[in-house]
């Protein structure tokens, strides 16, 4: 709250002094005078005085803050910076960098950097950063705003009209997406590339590959499966994502020992398309599983890889089957013995005093249907 109070003080100070002299600064022209150093202690107390606008320096120190013309070089303020013209090479604020034109180089800010014009390079500061034109580099803050960002954004919250690079943050927010978005949720509204998170949504997304729990995707796949197995006899899945690579969730019934048994699961998988009606589509899951009720046993954990060939009847419904392969670990005990659930036959088993290893290959078939 303090930064924040500071950084509006500032801005009203800057912006103020900046109001009362906008009549002649809108007279001056492109072709700033070229100055070695310029030192401000508070604009227009400094070397220049109320016309420090007018100049591009080579060095540039603010004491407190200043409004120049630019600088080649470095500029230092221990609060503020605001630059009429461009900017190139290192700038450094306590608070806040302003700059209407062009800025490349190092752009540090302390609480906020503004950026009206085009930026090639770094800016980083610790709250904001704001990119009115295009930026050709790298945004670093809590908060990234922009409009075309070609590069790399890294921050809590990322918004950008559009990006072609690199979003990576808790929310990453754009209207056009070229790359990759990576963060918990991610909204691309045209995405071509790839989202990563634990929800990722492109309402336009054609050419996106999203990798996530929850997968919206305009025109995308969402698909519910019915099937059965020999170990876990009924089982139900939905798939959400892209033909190309999805999520899946997963549930599973079935009974041991005379007790109820049952399973969740998640895995990711993809399909294949062969011919008009006709695809395969592989995927593995990893599904722990609960018996007699009791969510708070051991691990007990029986990991699927599953390559289904697929047969389309009509445009929701599929038949399926194909061959499983199953990896069951458990360290789950009932009346002394290791497992859970009924295990046909193991082409490999290892059994230690804590812990059980069975693997073999089964068969699973179905039914589906795409909304």
């Amino acid at each position: 709250m303090k930064k924040l109070a500071l950084l509006l003080a500032f801005m009203f100070i800057v912006f103020s002094s900046f109001s009362q002299n906008q009549d002649k600064q809108e007279n001056i022209k492109e072709d700033k005078k070229e100055g070695h150093l310029q030192i401000t202690f508070a604009y227009p107390v400094g070397i220049h005085g109320i016309n420090s606008m007018n100049y591009r320096n080579k060095v540039s120190v603010n004491i407190l803050f200043g409004i120049n013309g630019g600088f080649d070089g470095i500029e230092f303020g221990s609060i503020g910076n605001y630059n009429t013209g461009d900017v190139k090479g290192m700038q450094f604020a306590g608070v806040l960098n302003v700059n209407q034109k062009k800025a490349e180089g190092f752009i540090i800010g302390g609480t906020g950097n503004i950026i009206l014009g085009k930026a090639k390079g770094f800016v980083l500061s610790s709250s904001v950063n704001f990119t009115k034109d295009t930026l050709d580099g790298f945004q670093l803050s809590t908060v990234n705003i922009g409009n075309y960002v070609k590069g790399m954004q890294l921050g809590t919250v990322n918004m950008v009209k559009e990006v072609d690079g690199f979003q990576l943050g808790v929310v990453n927010l754009a209207q056009k997406v070229k790359g990759v978005q990576m963060g918990v949720v991610n909204f691309g509204n045209k995405t071509k590339g790839a989202q990563i998170g634990i929800v990722n949504i492109a309402p336009k997304g054609e050419g996106v590959t999203p990798v996530g729990l929850i997968n919206v995707v305009k025109g995308g796949l969402y698909e519910l499966e019915v099937s059965g197995s020999e170990a876990l006899y009924s089982n139900i899945s939905f798939k959400m994502g892209v033909e190309r690579f999805y999520s899946v969730f997963t549930a599973s019934f079935g009974a041991y020992n005379g007790k109820f048994v049952h399973s969740t699961g998640f895995g990711f998988g993809g399909n294949i398309k062969l011919a008009e009606k006709h695809s395969l589509d592989i995927f593995g899951t990893a599904n722990q599983i609960i018996y007699d009720g009791n969510f708070e046993g051991e691990l007990n954990l029986l990991n699927k890889f599953n390559i289904n060939y697929k047969y389309r009847l009509n445009k929701g419904f599929s038949l399926f089957a194909g061959p499983t392969l199953n990896v069951y670990v458990s360290k789950e005990k009932v009346d002394g013995r290791l497992g859970t659930i009924n295990i046909p036959y193991s082409i490999y088993k290892h059994e230690s005093k804590n812990t059980l290893v069975s693997i073999w290959s089964g068969l699973n078939l179905g039914v589906s249907y795409r909304f």
